[in-house]
């Protein structure tokens, strides 16, 4: 089952949460043990499924060989027992082998108590054998045969098979996922296989014996997919008919074995190939999971959920999320297998090198894997952002610099220091939505934005020190020193993953305490002052101020910017500028004001002063909390991005004569 990812753009699937279970009993090792309760999926497993239904045909089987002499040769001592019975047979392990998509081995570590012949005379001692069976799960019926029996000792691994948990779920790593993906090409179409061209997932559906319907699922707005191996029954939510204003009941129908059904009602603007590949993933791995639950096939949602205790928010026995894990990186090795990216993603990245422009295009990797995945994308027909995300996911941590979708654009391209080691969860690339959002529920975040010595640029947090920023006419941007060391000048958030499939953000740190000095850009236009000498030049500043609007405005752009700059930033007529900036008013339009603080780039304290000598004041909550958040956070941005990200919120445009 494929689910719909809302997250604040399309850059990433980078699902670093994704461990296998050796690596996350590792982690737990080294890990404080915290406990709560959670829900999981009530879900059948082998062991138990086995010795409900043939644990009285293994003993059939072990007295069979007792009876034919068979354990006498195994353990090399003659064997007395008349009959083996259940309480004298213990089942200690289990151990599940794939061997394909329906079949599969079972080994299991007996230990039997036996009467032997010893010098001395009759004894009773334990003895350890391993029993071997092969079991498939057919299309409509199962079957077990028992295939040999010996010393523990004896026993050895599968080693060309999948290691199956006891859900008969394969227990993969990452690297395995990505070679037993490019394998199923290979399998179903060799053809595709050899050309990246030919990779189609509807063709590689059909090749797989699989059927493709689209269906408006109701009340599944975040299901995208779902992967019926039997014949079963879903609600369709109808179509409104022209002129209806009522919902239309739902319809209940029938959908054929063997079926991906794509979900039209889902809330997405992508197109289904990574959720066919998903489904692809499911139909051929998971099999096995699907055929030993009682629901028997199709839904996991239909699960029931029962009470758990986890440790350190994990649970290894949830089957559910460890397949989704697979299918969803699975599926991207479907789309981009490993082979192909790392030779296409090594040329290219070469040729960068080979042609790097005297003009720096090509100075650092966020650059480079720009021109990489634009190329693949364009070269290949894919994504821009799955592109991103499959470099990521084979390790190429620098492209985290690249393809960076932010508030409807691509944010310039950047890298990072030497001494960047952030992890996959953390993440310099933020939107102004979340950026309000933090503003409004972090005080220490909304303490650091007051402070004016940050300011939202380009899709980062940028400490404004003068050598850091430079203005466009497409607003703020990076210098070419901190678009180069992005972690040495912009905050760091922290991105959680939570069980709804979103990101939540928190605010995390910066790398370098030079970062952190207290320069004050508006002051300081040549970065040369130090700390000492920029707050002096504050203080003088706010000493020398008239104490009208129109004389501290004019006192603020003396030297900085003329009234015709500003009316090209700002949607406010050269006239009416002129009037602010010689006429005292009794009444100051709050909107107008606000539009010339992000005019001019003021930071919080020196527009909260202009406020004040206007006799205006901006809240930082309420209705109108907003106002605060445009002037703590966005005073870097034009007035153009201000007004789309009030639209794009829900809340009121500035009232400004804007075209």
């Amino acid at each position: 089952m494929t689910e719909n990812f809302h997250m604040i753009d399309d850059l990433e699937l980078e699902d670093t949460s994704f461990t296998n279970r050796q690596e996350a009993d590792e982690q737990s090792k080294n890990t404080p043990q915290k406990s709560k309760t959670i829900y999981v999926p009530k879900v059948q497993n082998m062991d138990n499924y086995f010795l409900k239904h043939y644990k009285s045909y293994v003993l059939q089987e072990l007295n069979k060989h007792l009876v034919e002499g068979k354990l006498d040769q195994i353990i090399g001592i003659p064997v007395k027992s008349e009959k083996i019975e259940a309480g004298e047979c213990c089942f200690q392990r289990f151990n599940y082998w794939r061997i394909n998509k329906s079949d599969f081995w079972i080994d299991i570590d007996l230990r039997v108590e036996l009467r032997i012949e010893t010098p001395a005379g009759i004894d009773t001692d334990f003895y350890w054998f391993f029993v071997e069976l092969w079991f498939s799960f057919g299309d409509d019926e199962e079957e077990c045969v028992f295939e040999t029996m010996g010393r523990l000792e004896d026993k050895q691994e599968h080693e060309e098979c999948w290691k199956l948990d006891k859900y008969l779920v394969p227990v993969l790593r990452r690297d395995e996922i990505d070679k037993y993906s490019e394998a199923m090409w290979e399998q179903y179409d060799p053809e595709a296989a050899k050309d990246q061209r030919l990779r189609n997932p509807r063709e590689l559906a059909k090749k797989m014996g699989l059927s493709i319907t689209n269906i408006r699922l109701y009340k599944r707005n975040h299901i995208k997919g779902i992967i019926f191996f039997c014949e079963s029954t879903v609600l369709m939510q109808p179509e409104r008919l022209p002129g209806e204003r009522e919902e239309v009941p739902p319809q209940e129908i029938t959908i054929p074995a063997m079926t991906i059904v794509l979900n039209s009602h889902a809330d997405s603007t992508y197109d289904y190939d990574l959720d066919i590949y998903h489904e692809c993933i499911h139909f051929d791995w998971h099999y096995l999971f699907y055929r030993l639950q009682d629901m028997h096939n199709n839904d996991t949602k239909e699960l029931k959920m029962v009470k758990k205790t986890a440790i350190n928010d994990r649970d290894y026995s949830n089957p559910i999320e460890f397949m989704e894990n697979h299918a969803r990186y699975g599926s991207y090795g479907l789309m981009m297998p490993a082979t192909f990216m790392r030779e296409t993603i090594e040329g290219i990245y070469k040729d960068c090198f080979a042609n790097k422009r005297k003009n720096g295009t090509f100075d650092h990797d966020g650059r480079r894997y720009e021109v990489v995945g634009r190329s693949i994308a364009s070269d290949y027909m894919l994504s821009k952002s799955r592109v991103r995300a499959r470099m990521l996911q084979l390790g190429y941590s620098a492209a985290r610099g690249s393809l960076n979708y932010v508030d409807g654009r691509y944010i310039t391209p950047f890298a990072f220091s030497e001494t960047e080691n952030s992890s996959g969860n953390e993440t310099y690339v933020i939107d102004r939505k979340t950026i309000a959002l933090l503003y409004q529920n972090d005080k220490q975040f909304r303490n650091i934005m007051q402070s004016g010595h940050f300011a939202y640029v380009d899709g980062h947090v940028v400490h404004c020190d003068s050598t850091n920023l430079i203005h466009t006419y497409d607003g703020t941007r990076l210098s070419g020193w901190a678009n180069a060391h992005i972690d040495r000048v912009s905050l760091r958030f922290s991105k959680v993953y939570t069980k709804d499939h979103k990101y939540a953000y928190t605010f995390g740190q910066m790398n370098s305490e030079e970062a952190l000095k207290n320069s004050f850009k508006f002051l300081d236009m040549n970065g040369s002052m130090t700390i000492q000498e920029a707050e002096r030049a504050k203080n003088k500043l706010m000493e020398d101020m008239p104490s009208s609007f129109h004389g501290a405005l004019s006192y603020i752009m003396k030297g900085r910017m003329t009234v015709d700059e500003l009316t090209k930033r700002i949607p406010i007529s050269r006239n009416t500028l002129l009037r602010l900036r010689t006429e005292e008013k009794k009444n100051y339009n709050l909107d107008q004001i606000i539009a010339i603080c992000i005019g001019l780039n003021l930071p919080p304290w020196l527009s909260a002063i202009l406020l004040e000598k206007a006799g205006l004041t901006v809240k930082r909550y309420g209705t109108y909390g907003y106002y605060g958040t445009i002037l703590d956070c966005f005073y870097m941005d034009t007035i153009q991005e201000v007004q789309e990200f009030l639209q794009k919120n829900g809340y009121e445009q500035l009232m400004l004569n804007f075209s």
